[in-house]
């Protein structure tokens, strides 16, 4: 944390992983977003939530936002808080 960016694949070839720092990501079989909905980084590492997460020490960014139920505006804040 900080999210900078959306990873486009999960392996890495040669090292090397294509990072979306700004602009629309689609995934037709994985998201199912409420449109105009915020998109937090998750609790757990590397996923994406429309909840903010609520544990304790759960830090919450703003990631995007759903313009379709199967695309996000990537657009990551850097401003983060840590819930208490």
């Amino acid at each position: 944390m900080p999210v900078i960016g959306i990873a486009m694949s999960a392996g890495t070839s040669a090292g090397k992983t294509t990072v979306l720092l700004h602009g629309i990501y689609r995934h037709d079989d994985l998201f199912a977003w409420t449109v105009g909905g915020y998109i937090y980084a998750a609790g757990t590492a590397g996923l994406l939530s429309q909840t903010q997460p609520a544990t304790a020490d759960g830090v919450v960014q703003v990631v995007g936002i759903a313009t379709h139920a199967d695309r996000m505006y990537v657009n990551p804040t850097l401003l983060y808080f840590t819930h208490v």
